[in-house]
C-alpha cells in the first residue's frame, strides 16, 4: 500500500484510515491557515511532480531533485530541469555524491547519461 501510494503520489482516504489503525495511530481534520505567496510555489511542487516526496509535500526543491536523482527516469528529470534549470540539477547531483556517496555511487553511471544527453540535446539550463 505504501508503495503504491508513493508512486502515485496519493492515497485514498480508507486506505489511510487502515494504515492509520494498523500503525496504532489516529487522524483528524483541521481547517488549514491561508499560506503566504511566497510558500505556495513550494507547497504546489507535490502537485507538480506526484510521487517524488509524497509524504512532505513543503519539501524544498533540493529534496524533489536529489529524489528523482536517486531514482533516476529520465522524463522526470527533464520536467525538474525545465522547472528548475539543468544546472541545479547538476548543483544538487555533486552535493548528493559528495553527502551520500554510496546511494550516489548506485546510480551514477545512469544520471551522467541523462545530464549528459540533456546537455547535448539543449537541454533546459538557467
Amino acid at each position: 500500500m505504501l508503495r503504491r501510494a508513493e508512486s502515485r503520489g496519493t492515497i485514498p482516504l480508507p486506505k489511510l484510515l487502515k494504515l492509520a489503525a494498523a500503525i496504532n495511530c489516529g487522524l483528524h481534520l483541521e481547517k488549514k491557515n491561508e499560506q503566504p505567496a511566497a510558500d505556495l510555489q513550494t507547497s504546489s511542487l507535490g502537485r507538480r511532480h506526484p510521487g517524488l516526496v509524497w509524504s512532505n509535500s513543503n519539501a524544498p526543491k533540493e529534496v524533489y531533485i536529489r529524489k528523482a536523482l536517486l531514482n533516476p527516469r529520465f522524463g522526470q528529470l527533464l520536467k525538474l530541469a525545465r522547472e528548475f534549470g539543468l544546472d541545479s540539477l547538476k548543483l544538487e547531483w555533486s552535493n548528493l555524491s559528495a553527502q551520500l556517496p554510496d546511494e550516489a555511487h548506485r546510480v551514477e553511471a545512469e544520471v551522467a547519461r541523462i545530464l549528459r544527453n540533456m546537455e547535448r540535446g539543449g537541454g533546459p539550463a538557467r
